[in-house]
């Protein structure tokens, strides 16, 4: 095994140690999930769709933000701080490749996460709730866009200090899923906050999973192209809170 794949396989085993990732993105969402299909599970939203669905599609988006964001914002924050990225950077192995294999194992974390909300869909609404395309393009479109978050999470981890980039993280999460509409459906909200909430990344996220189960997929490329311009940003606030750093450590 190369430096790269072991780096990743170590995140991987982190993740999976970490009690936080276990409960804000695997039991949380799922606890959720089931609060609200059995409360609202038998309406149709203003997506068009069953409230069963769209509360699959929320509860998943809302465990992948937590995964790419809070797993990740306050470990990078406590590891900067206490030298860990200093001590990797005299070793050969390159900057790309610890990030790297950041990014790849949020994508992995992130598959389990979709993988068990499914798997609870299935188990409480019975397995025709998607056809399995959906359930298919569903999760290659919930993955694919939490790279977004990762990069976010990149931001907080390099520009807020570690023993508040935790809070932070968490308290982001949370704003972009009550604004994005994953716990309460933009119709319900007052108009102003509407206007603000079609742009931010969650709803953005969020609403490519509602189309795409829909069959709307002519109308996911305004939000998938949304959700580009974010990780763009993001990536490149946190690539310069990177060479920051560097500088400080090294200057």
């Amino acid at each position: 095994m190369n430096a790269f794949g072991a780096q990743t396989v170590m995140e991987v085993r982190r993740i999976a140690r970490n009690t936080r990732f276990l409960i804000f993105t695997l039991l949380t969402p799922l606890v959720y999930y089931i609060f609200f299909v059995l409360a609202f599970g038998d309406r149709t939203s203003a997506q068009g769709i069953s409230g069963k669905a769209f509360f699959l599609v929320s509860m998943a988006a809302f465990g992948v933000i937590g995964t790419a964001l809070v797993s990740f914002a306050g470990r990078i924050a406590a590891e900067r701080q206490r030298g860990w990225f200093r001590l990797l950077r005299t070793t050969p192995l390159p900057t790309s490749a610890i990030f790297g294999a950041k990014l790849v194992a949020a994508v992995l974390a992130s598959i389990g996460v979709v993988v068990v909300l499914g798997l609870a869909g299935m188990v409480v609404n019975g397995s025709g709730l998607l056809t399995a395309d959906r359930w298919l393009a569903l999760l290659l479109v919930l993955v694919l866009g939490s790279l977004p978050f990762a990069a976010l999470a990149l931001v907080i981890g390099y520009f807020v200090e570690a023993e508040v980039a935790y809070s932070a993280s968490l308290g982001v999460y949370f704003l972009l899923a009550m604004i994005g509409g994953l716990f309460l459906p933009l119709e319900f909200m007052p108009d102003a906050i509407q206007k603000v909430a079609v742009v931010t990344p969650g709803y953005l996220y969020a609403k490519i999973g509602w189309d795409l189960i829909a069959g709307r997929t002519a109308e996911i490329w305004p939000q998938a192209a949304g959700l580009c311009a974010y990780f763009l940003a993001f990536a490149l606030i946190g690539a310069i809170g990177l060479r920051r750093d560097e500088g400080q450590t090294y200057r």
